[in-house]
């Protein structure tokens, strides 16, 4: 079954609601990736859902410190794993993530797969995750949507053992971290007045794109 029919399946819940216990129960051997797209997605949506990067954040926090251990499953705690995800109010986002990942599987296979036999390139992908997942924890535009992007395709490479798709998210990941870190920097040295600045920028790119 492909990934994008799975999503559907996991949140086309009678009682309009599941949890990340649920979740994992039943793509168990590919929980690390599954989970990591599932935590990003709303965040890497084109257009973002409001409210999730925060708490997703944190848990996926949690999930890539446990690959940089290099534990077999994600070790999350109870109160996490019994957390329900209600699914009937928030249909459209659904919707949305299925369509998105549908786009996406197009082109993921399995590649260079014995890469991801070893730890060693695992443990990077965990520890990129963990800088995305502090980039997405801060309240502020701009540094959750492109290392939420990196998290996604790092996920899908990952679900697929497509080391291609993992590269593609780790360079998507950097950039997403450069600008989070820039962002930082303008808004510790000018304080309020960044915002306008990071404003003007904006308008910049979109006008000269």
């Amino acid at each position: 079954m492909k990934l994008s029919k799975d999503i559907q399946s996991i949140f086309s819940t009678k009682d309009g609601k599941t949890s990340i216990r649920q979740i994992l129960s039943r793509v168990d051997q590919k929980s690390y990736g599954l989970l990591l797209i599932i935590m990003s997605l709303p965040s890497a949506l084109p257009v973002p859902a409001p409210g999730y990067s925060t708490p997703f954040a944190i848990v996926i926090f949690i999930i890539a410190r446990d690959i940089v251990l290099n534990r077999s499953h994600p070790k999350l705690p109870k109160r996490v794993m019994d957390k329900e995800i209600k699914t009937k109010k928030d249909s459209k986002l659904v919707g949305a993530m299925v369509k998105f990942i549908s786009f996406f599987e197009k082109f993921v296979k399995p590649r260079f797969v014995k890469m991801y036999k070893g730890s060693w390139f695992k443990r990077i992908l965990g520890a990129v995750v963990l800088l995305c997942a502090i980039s997405m924890s801060i309240p502020i535009p701009l540094t959750n949507t492109i290392p939420a992007a990196g998290i996604f395709l790092m996920g899908m490479g990952m679900m697929e053992e497509d080391v291609v798709f993992s590269v593609l998210g780790i360079v998507t990941a950097l950039v997403g971290i450069a600008i989070t870190t820039t962002i930082l920097v303008l808004f510790i040295s000018y304080g309020p007045e960044a915002v306008g600045m990071v404003s003007d920028w904006l308008s910049n790119l979109f006008n000269f794109l």
